[in-house]
């Protein structure tokens, strides 16, 4: 990495993506060393996300007032950060190519798959988000996640199963098309304006919830891309 590529002073990038990061909202979630299978280079993967509420909550006022901003302002955040650390940028919601960032998302944290299909987290449960992946020539410094049993093997209840008015949500997994037939269906029900009530049901994270104007902007976003 040259000189101009480089934070101010010389700080590692990894510091330096933390730290700048912080008023944006994200975070680094985590990351690995690459590897020739991975068919991206030499280097590290980082994968930039947010937990909770912390996006919505600084997030600018044209970021709720458009329709798909999210994106576009995702871009214009992450791209001056990428050069000024010399990485290449790589986006979940443009392709082709598309990118495995649920993979790589497991792999780097040891997450497990839930019934809604949407990975667990040990702390945040179901409210976390990728947004970007940020690759460095430098190898990843920090050791491989320790292993951890998934939340969902010692949930008693599972609510996220029976709480879905269209049983979307079971043991082998989401079922989208019956997600789908109810969003865009004359009856939308809850789901559209408040968010999904399965994700919501999740006893884990249950602090670290989306505000209902958060979780109403990302069902808007979904509705869109499925009609």
């Amino acid at each position: 990495m040259d000189r101009e590529g480089l934070p101010p002073d010389g700080v590692r990038p990894f510091v330096f993506l933390e730290e700048a990061l912080k008023p944006l909202g994200l975070c680094l979630r985590g990351g690995f060393t690459l590897t020739e299978t991975d068919g991206l280079g030499e280097g590290s993967l980082l994968l930039v996300g947010s937990v909770g509420s912390a996006l919505w909550s600084v997030a600018p006022q044209q970021f709720r007032a458009v329709d798909d901003p999210l994106d576009d302002w995702t871009r214009r955040v992450i791209d001056p950060l990428a050069a000024r650390c010399g990485a290449r940028v790589l986006y979940p919601f443009a392709g082709p190519p598309f990118y495995p960032f649920q993979h790589w998302l497991r792999r780097a944290l040891g997450l497990h798959p839930s019934p809604t299909g949407l990975l667990m987290d040990p702390v945040y449960g179901l409210w976390h988000a990728l947004r970007a992946a940020l690759i460095l020539p430098v190898p990843w410094s920090e050791p491989p996640p320790a292993a951890h049993p998934s939340p969902c093997e010692t949930c008693e209840d599972k609510p996220c199963l029976s709480v879905c008015p269209v049983q979307a949500i079971t043991p082998a997994g989401p079922q989208p098309h019956r997600c789908a037939a109810e969003l865009t269906g004359l009856d939308r029900g809850r789901c559209v304006p408040q968010g999904c009530l399965a994700r919501q049901a999740c006893p884990v994270g249950r602090t670290d919830r989306y505000p209902t104007a958060q979780q109403a902007f990302h069902q808007r976003a979904f509705l869109r891309l499925i009609s």
